[in-house]
């Protein structure tokens, strides 16, 4: 073959891989979707606008792939009716975004007026005692879970009612970490695998580590959240981190009440993150 019929054959490579390149990141634009969520829509329940938003938050999560986003408007969700099992738990699959903080209907987005809560109160009995959640020994063990190699964002929502103590339906006691928050996301790289912001974590209990955030793998970034009235029996309050090196900025530590420690029927305040690299 003649030099100039390789340098054009080798030309003509370079713009297929161009051309492949170019057309699975127009894929990737294409395949991305947002999925909507609002508990007043009365629209066709499809999620494929705000008229037609889905009711539940499952509904969304569960359609939502890589790369799409769930917006949920202001309510409360929960991850069951009242005849679910402690089982049931908003699980956010690996690569997906979940955005709350928008008004009913949609609009413009505001996550200070627009109060988005995932409440792990599945029989909607819980009250509150002075700064003691209580009636939520029969909550859901975890509100939040995600478990992968790729990353979630969960920016804007309220995360509150997680009872991380108990049994399971099949009689198995349950991880005792992450009552609000359990995240296990390992992505090889230094990314970051949960990214956590404009958020607060409540009311949220355990038997062991992380009452508010149990978070295990690569690198956690938590950005202007607030975590508070986050109760443990175990060693750690609001959150724990087993894994990369948290990134933590504009975090409001023992706003209005702290985390707090029980010890039998004492309590001591307790640190809002304590860090631990294995």
């Amino acid at each position: 073959m003649h030099a100039g019929s390789m340098l054009g054959f080798a030309g003509s490579i370079r713009l297929l891989l161009v051309f492949i390149l170019c057309l699975h990141v127009l894929m990737g634009h294409v395949d991305a979707a947002l999925h909507y969520v609002d508990s007043s829509a009365s629209g066709k329940n499809t999620g494929r606008s705000w008229i037609d938003a889905f009711t539940d938050l499952q509904d969304g999560l569960r359609r939502a792939g890589n790369g799409d986003s769930v917006l949920v408007a202001q309510g409360i969700y929960y991850p069951a009716s009242p005849d679910g099992t402690r089982d049931a738990t908003f699980y956010v699959r690996p690569g997906v975004s979940l955005i709350g903080g928008y008004a009913h209907g949609g609009g413009t987005r505001n996550v200070t007026t627009c109060t988005t809560i995932l409440s792990g109160d599945i029989f909607r009995d819980d009250k509150f005692d002075a700064d003691t959640l209580i009636n939520d020994t029969n909550n859901v063990f975890h509100v939040v879970m995600s478990e992968g190699i790729e990353s979630v964002l969960i920016d804007g929502v309220t995360i509150q009612g997680g009872y991380a103590r108990g049994f399971d339906k099949n009689g198995k006691k349950v991880t005792g970490s992450g009552g609000g928050l359990y995240i296990r996301i390992w992505n090889g790289t230094n990314t970051a695998g949960l990214i956590l912001k404009n958020s607060r974590v409540t009311c949220n209990t355990s038997r062991g580590q992380g009452a508010g955030l149990f978070f295990k793998g690569s690198t956690c970034v938590v950005q202007d959240c607030t975590f508070d009235r986050n109760y443990t029996t175990g060693l750690d309050d609001g959150a724990r981190y087993l894994g990369g090196v948290p990134i933590l900025s504009h975090i409001l530590p023992r706003s209005i009440v702290p985390n707090l420690k029980r010890t039998g029927q004492s309590r001591e305040a307790g640190l809002l993150t304590k860090v631990n690299i294995l």
